[in-house]
């Protein structure tokens, strides 16, 4: 009898020596290839803190050739480290999920061999029951010996059961870790998607460098120059735009979209918020749009925030209306690149300066997804996102003529009686460090 048991706890031990003989060394490695990639991961996103810090320091210096070569180099050596970290993320959650499965499956042919091993020790307690008197005295077993084998096969079922529990609850944690990382993963699989984005963005930096070279070292332009050829074309452009809105009639239904200030969005961006240039009158805005004769009355129609090739993304559900690219028109004018979304909410959204779009016209789009990457197309004198709010069914795509550039045609947002709203008044609520 206790022969028997022996060889129940040997068979269950054996094999569960096996199990982890076969998972041990993978494991381990597995664990620490996970280590690596976090400590990886942890550098990288140094590297771009760094980064992050050297451009706000170029942001802050005097405008000239040397700092704009500096900004697109510092650009292109973040949106390189922004890449590798993707892909260290995506290393770092695949390596996780493999971990998982196997740490699972190690807990499943455990409960299996327990079970294996309890229906065993049940079969010969019911083999002892069937025992008659006369079997035992002639079969050379001790009454006192049944009974301990008997004994202690209860003691060892309620063992195994006990230590089953335990396994089973592991074994739920451990699923739920790994759903957990399961849907990280599916994040994951959009931010993979966007390394074809962030390869295009790193593209279009250097294009941006090339092209400032070639007038600098031609000595076509001066930075300067360059400037003011941007404020006269975006001149003309707003009041060509102010007079096109003005020509289409709108009557604004306050049922239509949700009333001010009750935070429907959330923030354009992933990262860190700083407003360059608020919404209405500022002191800026002042001497950048009062130029028509006081019709706009030095009112910024926008909210612009710091951004340099960053993500931009949805601020809520809704549908991509269409996307383009003023440049193609008139370059350095207006817009740049620009994506029009109209939300489920009533209002839509106005992103302009961009550098890449990542949708397409008819795309419907979640809150967070990513839908381009800020830049410094159009009108701008240093990159940032320029959001635009208003009610969705007071914008319209248009094409209309260009006056600044003769004979050419834009094709953009235009807004139907100039009905912007203070982005912020839906936005989530501000501190004082996120102003300039």
């Amino acid at each position: 009898m206790r022969y028997y048991i022996f060889i129940i706890l040997v068979l269950l031990g054996g094999s569960f020596t096996t199990v982890l003989a076969q998972t041990a060394t993978t494991t381990e490695d597995l664990k620490q290839n996970i280590e690596t990639t976090s400590v990886q991961i942890q550098s990288l996103e140094q590297e771009i803190a760094a980064h992050q810090k050297e451009l706000e320091q170029i942001a802050r210096e005097k405008l000239s050739a040397e700092s704009e070569f500096n900004r697109i180099n510092t650009t292109s050596k973040k949106l390189q480290t922004d890449l590798s970290l993707t892909r260290k993320k995506i290393e770092n959650t695949d390596l996780t999920l493999v971990y998982l499965e196997k740490d699972i499956r190690t807990k499943e042919q455990k409960i299996q061999l327990a079970n294996d091993a309890l229906r065993q020790s049940i079969r010969r307690m019911y083999e002892v029951s069937d025992y008659s008197m006369v079997e035992l005295a002639f079969g050379g077993e001790k009454l006192s010996d049944v009974w301990s084998g008997t004994d202690n096969l209860v003691s060892f079922q309620i063992e195994v059961h006990n230590w089953i529990a335990d396994l089973e609850g592991t074994k739920k944690q451990l699923r739920d870790n790994r759903e957990e990382e399961a849907q990280k993963k599916v994040e994951l699989d959009k931010l993979k998607s966007s390394i074809v984005y962030e390869k295009q963005a790193v593209d279009v930096v250097r294009d941006e460098k090339d092209l400032l070279l070639q007038q600098v070292e031609a000595k076509e332009e001066t930075i300067e120059e360059i400037i003011a050829e941007k404020e006269r074309l975006r001149k003309q452009f707003e009041e060509e735009l102010y007079a096109a809105q003005a020509e289409l009639k709108y009557i604004l239904d306050p049922t239509s979209f949700p009333p001010e200030g009750t935070r429907v969005f959330s923030w354009p961006l992933e990262r860190s918020i700083l407003i360059t240039q608020p919404f209405g009158k500022t002191k800026d805005s002042a001497a950048l749009y009062a130029y028509r004769k006081g019709k706009f009355n030095g009112r910024h129609s926008g909210l612009d925030l710091r951004a340099n090739n960053d993500k931009v993304v949805s601020m809520a559900d809704g549908v991509v209306v269409g996307i383009g690219d003023t440049d193609k028109t008139c370059p350095r004018a207006s817009f740049g690149k620009w994506v029009l979304i109209k939300y489920d909410n009533g209002l839509s959204s106005i992103y302009s300066h961009l550098s890449l779009h990542t949708v397409e016209a008819g795309q419907r789009v979640a809150r967070g997804d990513l839908v381009a990457y800020s830049g410094n197309t159009g009108y701008s004198t240093g990159p940032h996102l320029d959001v635009k709010v208003v009610p969705a069914d007071a914008v319209s795509i248009q094409t209309w003529p260009s006056k600044g550039c003769s004979g050419r045609y834009y094709t953009t947002p235009l807004v139907a009686g100039s009905q912007y709203f203070d982005p912020l008044s839906y936005l989530p609520e501000t501190t004082r460090d996120m102003y300039k």
